[in-house]
């Protein structure tokens, strides 16, 4: 009898098991899409709280990189320092979005993806590697507008037709892409500093007044101080990307041709040229472009909360003496319930049956079906 009734324990443990293997695997597919989702809408709100943030710093900002454009040229241009300081200014606009929304998408899934799961060892270096790896797309994007405009600014062309029919004439349709290497030379370093110290300063703030968001103000702030600090630590690397960008053809061959180059004819102060309008920039530039970013993401998020934000909002916390009483009032309904003598309940919508319960028992969860009497 003894070995009859294991028998018949084990025939129905298998056929429970064989019974649960559909609903685990339909659990398993369904955090899945629920992962694939909340991935594309992060890249999702990147994109838009980026291009938001760009295409608003760009027109705050603008006269003043046109400014630390011309002083970082070399170039002299006819009527002055502040003549025509929105030159260049259309294909600055039309490079924001996009090259921002390049950077923050990438920026947000590779910290919200990749780096969780990175080594121990280079976790910490995990908003470090993000900047670089929203770097890469920015600047793919940026590069061609980001040589017109400067050859505007420093009055090397008159008009954006002559800007490419000149880089496009000199090197073909690459000649566009002038500067690249330049570029991600300034801004790797630049972003690998700068967005680690922005998080940085905005945890150090949260944990200070102990809470979990920051004010927009502080927001700005910390955006300023990071941009700021960054800004003057590689001007040496803006400047030598801007005479790459701004020079004639033909007279620099490459990064070191070009540092080599101006510092031997100009001196290395030379590197330093422009310091100071770059830094007021970059920290005006810095406040107005994570406020601009944090302020619309959270927007963003409000309007798009996550999918599983709502089946949450729909449980709450009741008694069983509450949840027995409003029945009638709730048939379809997830009543979640703290205690280890409570049980969770999930009304039928006709019948006001208990479809799927489970009470904690001794620590342990086990299943219960039956009839609400």
């Amino acid at each position: 009898m003894e070995a009859l009734r294991r028998e018949q324990e084990t025939r129905r443990s298998a056929d429970a098991s064989i019974a649960a293997a559909p609903a685990s695997a339909a659990s398993i597919d369904q955090q899945q899409q629920q992962q694939q989702k909340g991935a594309l809408r992060t890249f999702l709100i990147g994109l838009g709280s980026g291009a938001v943030a760009g295409t608003v710093v760009d027109l705050v900002i603008y006269p003043i990189d046109t400014v630390k454009t011309r002083l970082q040229s070399g170039t002299l241009v006819k009527g002055g320092l502040m003549r025509g300081v929105w030159t260049g200014l259309l294909p600055a606009m039309l490079a924001s979005a996009p090259s921002a929304g390049a950077f923050f998408s990438s920026y947000d899934w590779f910290r919200g993806t990749v780096a969780p799961a990175l080594p121990t060892a280079i976790r910490p270096f995990g908003n470090g590697l993000a900047a670089v790896c929203g770097n890469l797309a920015q600047s793919l994007v940026r590069t061609p507008f980001e040589a017109v405009k400067q050859r505007l600014q420093a009055g090397v062309d008159p008009t954006i037709a002559a800007c490419v029919s000149s880089l496009v004439k000199t090197k073909g349709v690459t000649g566009l892409w002038t500067g690249l290497g330049a570029l991600i030379l300034r801004d790797l370093p630049f972003d690998a500093i700068q967005y680690p110290i922005y998080e940085a300063f905005k945890k150090g703030l949260a944990r200070a007044q102990g809470k979990d968001t920051l004010d927009n103000w502080q927001t700005f702030a910390c955006g300023s101080m990071a941009g700021g600090i960054t800004a003057a630590v590689t001007t040496p690397l803006d400047v030598v990307k801007t005479r790459l960008m701004t020079a004639a053809p033909g007279q620099y061959s490459g990064f070191l041709n070009c540092v080599a180059s101006v510092t031997a004819e100009e001196g290395l102060a030379v590197l330093f040229q422009g310091v100071v309008p770059r830094v007021v920039m970059i920290s005006i530039g810095g406040a107005v472009f994570f406020g601009a970013y944090e302020t619309t993401k959270k927007l963003l998020d409000k309007q798009f909360p996550p999918a599983n934000s709502k089946a949450q909002a729909a449980s709450r916390v009741v008694s069983p003496e509450e949840s027995m009483a409003q029945l009638d009032k709730y048939r379809t309904t997830a009543l979640v319930l703290p205690d280890s003598s409570e049980a969770r309940l999930v009304f039928d919508d006709s019948k006001g049956k208990d479809r799927q319960g489970a009470e904690r028992e001794g620590g342990r969860e086990r299943e219960t079906r039956g009839w609400l009497g």
